[in-house]
């Protein structure tokens, strides 16, 4: 009996987690706003693991898992300091942030996406400490009074250099369901 209760237990969890993992379009409702993003072919989006990174979203190849994946995607959101504030000013803050976090890191703007079909501006810096095998792209895409921070992390380059146009593909799905 005791058996039983084991499997099923485990049964159930296995199956709770699978259904977290989704391919497709997430739906993220925060209080002050609302979007979608959609998860590259091959990655999954996972309700479950974001909230408990306290993350908006996570995203990870459909062969692994958010805990196993050599690269992983995510979403948070960060507040304006104040209304002036830019984009660009939001992007500097972090960097310094995670330039102390990771002395050595290496920031530097790559280019700038336009989300389809909104047209809505996304900065892309690449992160790069070789001397800690941390290798990120970030995306700051504003969002009136908050800056949404897509990321994509890997602890190996080759990772890195091959996804950058899926993770420009993540950034380019995002759409604003508050805008008309």
């Amino acid at each position: 009996m005791r058996l039983l209760l084991i499997t099923l237990s485990l049964s159930v969890l296995c199956i709770s987690q699978a259904l977290a993992q989704h391919h497709g379009t997430a739906i993220i409702h925060e209080p002050a706003f609302r979007y979608t993003i959609k998860a590259p072919n091959g990655w999954v989006y996972d309700e479950v693991m974001a909230k408990e990174m306290r993350l908006n979203m996570v995203f990870y190849p459909d062969t692994t898992k958010w805990t196993k994946s050599p690269i992983v995607m995510y979403v948070n959101t960060t507040l304006k300091l104040d209304s002036s504030q830019t984009l660009e000013d939001v992007a500097e803050i972090d960097i310094k942030n995670f330039s102390g976090d990771s002395p050595g890191v290496k920031a530097e703007y790559q280019k700038t996406l336009s989300t389809y079909p909104q047209g809505m501006e996304a900065i892309v810096y690449s992160f790069k400490n070789s001397e800690k095998n941390n290798f990120e792209w970030v995306a700051y895409i504003e969002h009136e009074y908050y800056v949404l921070m897509l990321v994509m992390g890997t602890r190996k380059i080759a990772l890195y250099e091959a996804n950058e146009s899926i993770f420009d593909r993540l950034v380019i799905s995002y759409f604003d369901l508050n805008r008309d």
